[in-house]
């Protein structure tokens, strides 16, 4: 369900696939989202999970040489980006969204606890080239993604379920839309982080 109150195209392949890549909700943004709350309508009976990693047990899990290695880079996170690979961008929406860069390693205010800030968004890290950006963005999102670490929600009508967009990866997994209607409404909580971020020319 968009923001307007209007249901979303579920057939629309931005929409689609989009939602099945690994992201944190609006890391795009100059203000990234702090949280994302998510109510369920109607689901498929089949397919439709959402599927959730933490890039915080992924930090954890590298040695303290390359977290420290991680620690002064800075990441460009780009709607544009992640999005053209699925299909092309309208060029209005683009232009609202520039790219933006935040750091690569983020600490929780309230625990101190870190994590790596990454997923679909992220285009490239500062100061490396576009291949060893890359090498880099992929090796540590598979890291974070291995099976083992993955925690799968099946959804049920009624539920809602809160996570935190500062240390959680999450995807949608794919249904038949064309049979099945998934009907959800998804409110974002803006961050407070603002101060870290710096918008980059694309």
């Amino acid at each position: 369900m968009k923001d307007d109150g209007n249901l979303q195209d579920q057939t629309n392949a931005r929409y689609q696939s989009g939602n099945q890549l690994w992201h944190s909700d609006s890391s795009f943004r100059e203000t990234p989202s702090f949280v994302s709350i998510l109510h369920a309508y109607e689901v498929p009976p089949v397919g439709g999970e959402t599927e959730f990693v933490s890039m915080r047990s992924g930090y954890q899990r590298l040695s303290q040489d390359e977290q420290q290695r991680l620690a002064s880079m800075h990441v460009i996170h780009d709607y544009v980006f992640s999005r053209s690979t699925i299909a092309p961008v309208n060029p209005n929406h683009a232009a609202s969204l520039p790219p933006v860069m935040h750091p690569m390693v983020r600490t929780n205010p309230g625990n101190s606890l870190k994590n790596y800030y990454i997923g679909s968004h992220a285009r490239s890290v500062v100061g490396m080239s576009g291949v060893e950006s890359r090498e880099l963005l992929d090796r540590l999102l598979q890291h974070t993604t291995e099976p083992a670490h993955i925690i799968r929600h099946a959804w049920a009508a009624g539920q809602t379920v809160i996570w935190d967009n500062r240390c959680l990866l999450h995807r949608g997994a794919g249904y038949d839309a064309a049979r099945w209607r998934r009907r959800m409404r998804q409110t974002r909580v803006v961050g407070n982080e603002k101060g870290v971020i710096h918008t980059v020319p694309a």
